[in-house]
Order: structure tokens, then sequence, then C-alpha cells
């Protein structure tokens, strides 16, 4: 079983803004890793099957061993397609801002993001955030933004609605933020989470070496 650390209260206000948003922009931040990938094209899954129009961009390329994961083809490259960028964020109901704290962080996008009239959501495990949103799901004792993730799913009522994309997805942002679980992975809820992963569906042999 998971504790609930994430308070109940910030749960309910994201997914109240979540829910009534028809179009979502989720972002992360310039180098995007494992981690930024995961939760992004996790959470892009969730809010997709919830019918939701959803698109996921960068400010900058991701490694090609990232390019594997579910949904990481309809993504957008703000170096390489600004305007399509540009365009989705005036029309976006809800920016979720996934994996970063400060919008410095997103370089050009970052300040386009903060002149939007879009409700904001973070969620991240990054110590000392900005306070630029309107709801800031912030707790840097979880190894990985992609456990946030989950957590919410998991708190939103949502776990049996999980597909398998979205485990992979997750799964993927927690290994490698961990380094396959060699460092900051000593939280046995952590183990839970992976179990869980698993009855999804996950080969997370597969995974990683794919991965790595």
């Amino acid at each position: 079983m998971l504790t609930k650390i994430i308070s109940e209260d910030l749960i309910q206000r994201a997914k109240h803004i979540l829910h009534h948003s028809d179009k979502v922009a989720i972002i992360s931040h310039q180098g995007p890793d494992g981690d930024a990938l995961g939760s992004s094209l996790a959470m892009a899954d969730f809010l997709t099957e919830k019918g939701k129009t959803v698109q996921v961009m960068y400010p900058d390329s991701y490694p090609e061993f990232l390019s594997w994961l579910p949904g990481a083809e309809k993504t957008l490259i703000f170096e390489q397609d600004s305007e399509a960028c540009e365009s989705f964020l005036k029309k976006a109901d809800t920016i979720l801002c996934l994996d970063f704290n400060q919008l410095k962080r997103m370089g050009k996008l970052g300040e386009i993001v903060g002149n939007t009239k879009a409700k904001k959501l973070m969620f991240d495990h990054h110590p000392g955030p900005d306070q630029f949103a309107d709801v800031q799901i912030s707790y840097p004792q979880f190894a990985s933004t992609s456990e946030i993730v989950f957590r919410y799913i998991c708190r939103s009522g949502c776990f049996d609605e999980m597909t398998l994309a979205c485990a992979e997805c997750v799964y993927t942002g927690m290994m490698t933020d961990t380094g396959a679980f060699t460092y900051n992975s000593n939280n046995e809820e952590m183990y839970f989470i992976i179990s869980q992963l698993i009855r999804k569906g996950i080969d997370k042999d597969a995974i990683y070496n794919k991965v790595f």
C-alpha cells in the first residue's frame, strides 16, 4: 500500500482543473531525460484516455534511446517547430509542467508559458520551486516525477484505467532517475509501485535493455 504523502487538497485541486480542461499542454525541461519523457508521456496517455486534447512539447530534442516510448513520436520540439508549440499554448486551458520547478529551465519556451493565461499545474521533485503555478505538487522526497504521476493517478481513483503504455512510461522515468534503482531508491514504496506496474503488464527487463 502507498501512504498518502501528497496533500489531499492538492490532489483534488489538480483533479478539478484537469477535469474541466479540454486542451492540455504538457511540457518539461531543456535536455529532456527519462523522467521528463516518462512523466509527460504517462500523463499524456492518461489524459487522452479521459478524452482530453493533449500536446506534449519539449524545449529541445530528447535522446534517441528514449524514442521508443509510447507517444514520443507525437511530441513537439520547440526548437524545431516553435509556431506549432505557440499555437497550441494559446488555445490550451491548462499547462501541465512536469519535472522542473523554474520556468527558466525551459529557455524561451518558459517565457511564453509564463505569459499565457492558461491554468498551470506543476508536478515535480526538485527542491526550491518558484511560485508560478496555480497548483504545485512539489515533493523532493520522491526520487522521480514519474512516481508523483503514478501517485496522482492512483489518488484520483484511476489506477484501473491506467494503460500498459502509461505504465511503461512511469517505469522508465522511475528507473532512469535512480540509475536503474542503484541510488536514491531505498524507499520500500517504490518497489510496491513497480509491482503494480508489472501487474499492468510491463516487461521491466525489456525496458532496461531499450534504455541502456
